[in-house]
């Protein structure tokens, strides 16, 4: 529902979205309606626990945006992609602040292996402890 009144808004100039937990699921939405509207000139994301990858997409979606002015991006992940649109973002749009404070910069990391990936490792291992005990 917000990403269809954003992407049919025209008067809508400041958009504060700080502290709101933003579901991977309306990450898309969002961005979609993010692209349409072209009368935001205030963006604040703060603390909305996006990874680097939602930030990516928002971000992709904000390129060549014409009235973007300001951006906040406050506590929320950011490393390879989230970056790398920033420095897209900053070279498309006239920016005029741009609030990176406390990010998130770590790397996010890979899911563990499941159980039975690292029963057949830790056997793995072992077998070639014992072939080196042997020779």
């Amino acid at each position: 529902v917000l990403a269809r009144a954003l992407a049919r808004n025209t008067w809508l100039c400041s958009l504060n979205l700080g502290g709101s937990i933003i579901s991977p699921a309306a990450i898309g939405p969002l961005s979609f309606g993010l692209r349409l509207n072209r009368s935001l000139s205030e963006l604040i994301l703060d603390g909305c626990a996006l990874e680097d990858d939602q930030i990516a997409v928002i971000l992709q979606a904000l390129q060549e945006h014409p009235t973007l002015r300001s951006l906040s991006l406050q506590q929320n992940a950011c490393h390879d992609q989230g970056m790398g649109a920033i420095a897209a973002l900053l070279h498309y749009n006239e920016l005029e602040e741009l609030d990176m404070s406390y990010l998130i910069r770590k790397k996010k990391q890979p899911d563990p292996p499941p159980a039975e990936e690292q029963e057949k490792t830790a056997e793995e291992e072992s077998k070639s402890d014992d072939q080196q005990a042997n020779e």
